[in-house]
């Protein structure tokens, strides 16, 4: 556009990403791209991880970095950049915030909480096939419109825990609990998904350095 053009930019990309996942997912990498291509504008929109897929969706970002739950897979294309292991958040009185890490089996009993919308009703899909794997079915859970209130639920002692990605680790407080899951595959990758017919050169760019600058620059909540 033109404010870019005066600007000095001969392009722009605009990245969304789930907010509690910004620093696991993107790290230092938008930091040095701008240094490696100072002619390609990065604008960003965060947003709960529903909210990132519709905006991409809607052609309002060119990019959605995310776990490849709810998205039109005929429409999108996913480049898959780690695997992002599970995790429990639970209370602290809850008695299995006494073990260091858990297997799925452990879950068998518990109540589960879960936020209601698209994104999350595809990953409850996920996780109730992994506890029937483990031999037993889960409760339904006790559905929250928003992740804060969810977690706020839990800080208040409530007997609910939710499963969540490796990156939700930092809500470990005196309240809340996070503890690893150890099964392999417990598990999903995170992508950079873009549309099919989004041409945008700055794309390919981006996803080039992402791959290459992953080791280096990246705090991976994750294992490729």
């Amino acid at each position: 556009d033109l404010r870019s053009i005066k600007a000095g930019y001969s392009n722009r990309l605009k990245i969304s990403c789930p907010y509690y996942s910004v620093i696991d997912y993107l790290g230092m990498i938008p930091e040095t791209f701008e240094v490696a291509h100072p002619d390609i504008r990065l604008e960003y929109s965060m947003g709960d991880p529903n909210e990132a897929i519709q905006k991409l969706m809607e052609d309002k970002v060119d990019i959605t970095i995310a776990p490849l739950y709810s998205v039109p897979r005929s429409s999108v294309i996913a480049e898959k950049i780690f695997d992002e292991s599970f995790g429990v958040l639970m209370s602290t009185d809850n008695p299995l915030a006494a073990k260091e890490a858990l297997t799925i089996s452990d879950l068998n009993g518990q109540s589960f909480f879960m936020v209601q919308n698209p994104y999350f009703s595809a990953f409850w899909r996920h996780i109730f096939s992994l506890c029937k794997k483990s031999g037993f079915t889960p409760k339904e859970p006790a559905l929250f419109n928003q992740m804060e209130g969810l977690i706020m639920a839990i800080r208040s002692g409530g007997d609910g825990i939710t499963i969540v990605g490796k990156h939700m680790r930092n809500q470990n407080s005196a309240l809340v609990a996070f503890r690893p899951i150890l099964d392999t595959e417990a598990r999903r990758p995170v992508c950079i998904i873009y549309k099919k017919n989004n041409f945008n050169a700055s794309i390919e760019k981006f996803i080039a350095f992402y791959k290459k600058s992953y080791r280096n620059d990246h705090p991976s909540c994750g294992e490729t």
